[in-house]
């Protein structure tokens, strides 16, 4: 595919990047994606379609198709960021995925982030586009694993739909960092255990987001610690608990109707809830 150096700069424009034997682009520079697809790669690493250690700007075009699957038995653990994998260079310290547009769809991880999975002291802002049809065992979608302070994980005007995973099929949550969610819409996406919307884990804002027709055994729109204002989750459904939320933290002028579940269809919670 395309090998961006540290310190370098790329514009591509509308270019068909596919079918090639490693990642499609590797990128430790400054990279710009207006249009175009990065598809069809099955890397024996991390990152199927994108590997970032720079920063990466998705304007529009559509990564989709790329696979990375567990290498069993070797020394090192792959499987991560079937469409882009989101990884720190100390050499290059400032690690972004920055999308503005266009759509990560198709794509699948073995372990975690089928269609974006970010790794410590790595910064993703979303603007806008679409995340679907993507699936792993952790974060059908995105999954945000491993990070510390440093980080920055703004989300909005995002549509997150038709993922799936174990755990957190629209968006899986595992950091120690405050997330910012806004104005995005997470339908259909399906979790097999918790969070068929989202998995949240520590301190995620979620303001002004729709939660409709997500499914899950726990937390069919939500699962997790979380402060959610603003929302309107409706359609969704668990098996056991939770139809539309599951262990949530406080909730502010949302709207939860016609969620189904085994155990309390709209909310279902053991902690404090105000």
């Amino acid at each position: 595919g395309i090998y961006n150096n540290r310190n370098a700069s790329i514009v591509v424009n509308n270019v068909d990047i596919t079918h090639n034997d490693y990642t499609g682009v590797e990128n430790l520079g400054n990279y710009t994606m207006n249009g175009g697809y990065i598809r069809y790669h099955n890397p024996n690493a991390d990152g199927g379609g994108v590997t970032n250690s720079g920063t990466f700007t998705l304007n529009d075009g559509i990564i989709s198709n790329n696979n990375v699957i567990d290498n069993i038995g070797a020394s090192y653990i792959y499987g991560y960021g079937g469409g882009v994998y989101n990884e720190y260079d100390v050499f290059v310290k400032h690690t972004e995925f920055i999308m503005n547009g266009g759509s990560i769809e198709f794509n699948y991880s073995d372990v975690a982030g089928g269609g974006i999975y970010c790794d410590s002291n790595t910064f993703l802002t979303i603007n806008g586009g679409s995340i679907r049809n993507n699936r792993s065992l952790k974060g059908g979608g995105i999954c945000l694993a491993n990070t510390n302070f440093t980080d920055t994980i703004n989300i909005e005007n995002a549509e997150i739909s038709l993922n799936s995973a174990k755990n957190g099929g629209g968006i899986y949550d595992n950091t120690s960092v405050p997330i910012s969610i806004k104005n995005t819409k997470f339908s259909n996406n399906s979790a097999t255990e918790d969070g068929g919307g989202a998995y949240c884990n520590n301190e995620v804002n979620i303001s002004g987001c729709t939660f409709l027709g997500n499914n899950a055994k726990n937390g069919g729109g939500i699962s997790g610690y979380c402060d959610i204002d603003n929302c309107e989750i409706y359609a969704n459904t668990a098996t056991e608990d939770g139809g539309g939320l599951y262990k949530v933290g406080e909730i502010s002028y949302c709207n939860i109707y016609t969620n189904n579940a085994k155990n309390g269809g709209g909310i279902n919670s053991s902690n404090d809830i105000s």
